[in-house]
Parts: structure tokens; C-alpha cells; sequence
């Protein structure tokens, strides 16, 4: 981290003892510490953005397969969520719609190895955003829509 600084007003004259006896309180010289605490901050969130990422991206790996190989529906998906609130009353955002989003996260990027780990750097309403976007281009693309009628809009 870096060095900081304590500002003296020096005395004139005198000795150093009447230095010390300075009663005035100190300045700090913070500039410097100002970029440290906004970086630390910004790195502490990008942190805690990655492991929530992770931990949806396990859910969503979790109910992918129990959907693909255990026989999993929506009734089930919805009882989990149920579980999960009742165990964890505290935690927000593991409604049954919720957990069908991890899944739909999950599905989307696990086949592509270089942009699975970059999905984690970006917050969570983004990637739902990307993902919306994404199943809306799948859709015109599966109706018939020209690669102009995406871009453009019906014109």
C-alpha cells in the first residue's frame, strides 16, 4: 500500500523540542489514499460479482441436469425454490423464474469454453439482458426473419 504522509507546519526558529510541542493537529497528505480506497472498493465488488456469478452458474449446472437426467419440471424447480426460501429466509432472488434464469445462463454459455469465464466478470442484470436479447434474435431467426428485419425492425 502506499506510504502516507503527515503534513508539519514547521515552527520558526526554536529548537526541534518546540517542534514537538506543536499543538496544531496534524494534515494528512490523503491524495494519494483517495484511488486506493475507490480501487480496493471496485475490486472487492468485482470479487463478490464473480462468486455470485459462480454460485448461479452451479445452480443453474445443478437443475440442468436434474432436469435433463432426474425428471425435473416446473413443479420441482418451484418446491426448490420454496426449500431454499424456507431454509434461507434471509437471501432474496431464488424464486422458481429466478432459478429457470440460472439454468437459461448456464445452457447458454457452457459450450463455449472462452466465454464461460468472461460471463463472470459482468454483473448479473447485464447477462440477463444479453441473454433476453440473444433468445430474441433465436426467435425472428426461427420465424423467418431476414438478417435485416433483426437489425432494423420490420422495414
Amino acid at each position: 500500500m502506499r506510504e502516507l504522509t503527515r503534513e508539519t507546519k514547521p515552527l520558526k526558529g526554536g529548537n526541534e523540542n518546540e517542534q514537538r510541542l506543536n499543538t496544531e493537529p496534524p494534515r494528512w497528505n490523503t491524495a494519494r489514499l483517495y484511488p486506493s480506497l475507490s480501487g480496493t472498493r471496485e475490486n472487492a465488488f468485482r470479487a463478490m460479482n464473480r462468486e455470485l456469478i459462480s454460485m448461479y452458474w452451479e445452480i443453474g449446472a445443478y437443475v440442468s441436469d436434474k432436469v435433463k437426467n432426474g425428471g425435473w419440471g416446473k413443479s420441482v424447480v418451484s418446491d426448490f425454490a420454496k426449500f431454499i426460501q424456507a431454509e434461507r429466509p434471509d437471501i432474496k432472488g431464488f424464486s422458481a423464474s429466478s432459478i429457470w434464469r440460472m439454468r437459461q445462463f448456464y445452457e447458454t454459455y457452457r459450450e463455449n469454453e472462452k466465454l464461460a469465464p468472461l460471463v463472470r466478470e459482468i454483473n448479473w442484470t447485464q447477462n440477463l439482458i444479453i441473454m433476453s436479447r440473444t433468445a430474441i434474435s433465436r426467435q425472428k431467426h426461427r420465424i423467418g426473419c431476414s438478417p435485416r428485419q433483426l437489425r432494423f425492425g420490420n422495414s
